[in-house]
């Protein structure tokens, strides 16, 4: 018995660090827009306007940023691991080597944003619009991009494997040294030639 309530302990101690954050990390980012390697773990950011932030390496897992506006943000090395981004503004945000591993970034707008070696396993893109987004060598297994704009995205030498494009827009994205092509869902996609690829329907 006594195990027993030492392990629920131990894991109801783990919950707490991982849904807590430092106060005075989201008191100095609120106040000037600047946090680079903060830690926001859990953090309600929803809704707030972050244009041109400084958030390099900063630790925001399981943070929420439903709507939130990161426009022209230094979003580099960060965390994004089992975050909320549903509807987020990150328009021409730098996002290179971050991490969206289960993160819900429905409808998410990343237009132009530079997005070299990010990673994005069992990320949920459904519906966003990531036209002329650079996202080469990201890494994406199991990703959700149904419904998603990726015209004249460069997805240059992109590991690819399990991810489900069904309905989404391709004109003009450049696929070279693409890997994990022949596992990728398509159905009603339009290619980067314009044709469209029913080949999973």
């Amino acid at each position: 018995m006594k195990k027993v309530l030492m392990l629920c302990f131990s894991l109801m101690t783990v919950s707490l660090q991982v849904s807590a954050f430092k106060e005075s990390d989201l008191s100095k980012l609120k106040e000037t827009n600047n946090c680079p390697k903060c830690d926001l773990v859990g953090a309600d950011l929803a809704g707030m306007t972050l244009g041109g932030a400084d958030l390099t390496g900063a630790n925001l897992e399981g943070a929420s940023l439903s709507g939130a506006s990161l426009i022209r943000s230094k979003l580099n090395d960060t965390s994004f691991i089992r975050a909320n981004l549903k509807g987020a503004n990150l328009q021409e945000t730098n996002l290179q080597r971050a991490s969206f591993l289960n993160a819900d970034c429905t409808g998410v707008i990343l237009e132009g944003s530079d997005m070299t070696e990010a990673y994005l396993e069992e990320t949920n893109l459904s519906g966003a619009d990531l036209t002329n987004a650079n996202m080469t060598k990201v890494y994406m297994e199991g990703t959700n991009l149904q419904g998603a704009t990726l015209v004249g995205v460069n997805l240059t030498s992109a590991y690819m494997e399990g991810v489900n494009l069904n309905s989404t827009n391709l004109s003009g994205a450049t696929l070279e040294s693409v890997r994990g092509f022949d596992d990728l869902r398509l159905c009603r996609t339009i290619m980067p030639n314009g044709s469209v690829n029913n080949s999973d329907c």
